[in-house]
């Protein structure tokens, strides 16, 4: 059953702020091997994505935080061929996983996210830091 298509790619009401993450698997338990130990992935499965999600958040309370992997059956064949084949949505499996904020940065080595505003086309621009 397909509820509705969307694309990998971080979404807010809003997008004043937009950025990039990145990770490095943590070294005692990854994200993916916290899913297998909890029995969120089934066999065959493959983590495609993680999404973290927070808010709304008011007077400097954090809201909700809302974790999801988007998991892919192997048994429908190659990740690059569902990818490649066409430019139909690739089925994925979601699962809504259940830490707090802490534990899902925890579960990365190292963690970065850099967000910048979208209005001065920042992305993939270098910048250096002037000496004083």
């Amino acid at each position: 059953m397909v509820d509705f298509t969307q694309d990998f790619k971080a979404d807010t009401q809003y997008n004043d702020w937009k950025g990039t993450a990145a990770a490095d698997d943590g070294h005692d338990e990854s994200i993916e091997t916290y899913l297998k130990n909890k029995g969120l992935m089934k066999p065959g499965e493959i983590l495609l994505a993680i999404s973290l999600s927070v808010g709304e958040n008011f007077d400097r309370k954090l809201g909700d935080v809302s974790v999801r992997a988007f998991l892919f059956d192997q048994n429908q064949g190659s990740v690059q061929e569902a990818i490649t084949a066409s430019n139909e949505p690739i089925p994925i499996r979601k699962v809504e996983v259940e830490v707090t904020l802490e534990e899902f940065v925890a579960s990365f080595k190292r963690f970065e996210v850099i967000l910048t505003n979208p209005v001065h086309s920042l992305e993939n621009r270098q910048y250096f830091v002037r000496k004083r």
